[in-house]
């Protein structure tokens, strides 16, 4: 019996405001790096500012998967949208670092931080 791939591999999409995160479970390979680009694509669609993928569920990942992971970066960064990869198993970052590609495991640049209102000066005296 052969499988589909829409069997081997899930993928979830979920756009909040300006996110979008795309999980994405099983395995990601020759086979379904067609289905992540599809994800992505759609997410994309929504104007998204940051862009998310939760590999949590992500079982196994070939060189084929990694090309994915990257077109997805390489396609949000061109739109202009944050990217990063979440939820990689030490397994998957084994992987990653094999194929050269720890990049997609660089964390986020920190927010920018929140400003708060203006105070106004008041004098004590004293």
């Amino acid at each position: 019996m052969t499988l589909t791939p829409q069997q081997l591999l899930h993928t979830r999409s979920v756009v909040a405001g300006d996110r979008a995160c795309v999980q994405i479970a099983g395995e990601l390979d020759m086979a379904t790096a067609a289905e992540v680009d599809r994800a992505v694509k759609d997410c994309l669609a929504c104007h998204p500012r940051h862009l998310e993928l939760d590999l949590d569920c992500l079982t196994f990942c070939d060189a084929t998967g990694l090309r994915a992971l990257r077109r997805a970066r390489d396609t949000a960064q061109a739109r202009g949208c944050t990217f990063r990869v979440s939820g990689a198993t030490p397994h998957l970052q084994r992987i990653f670092a094999l194929l050269l590609a720890p990049d997609l495991l660089t964390p986020p640049p920190p927010a920018a931080p929140v400003r708060s209102r203006r105070h106004r000066a008041v004098r004590i005296p004293g």
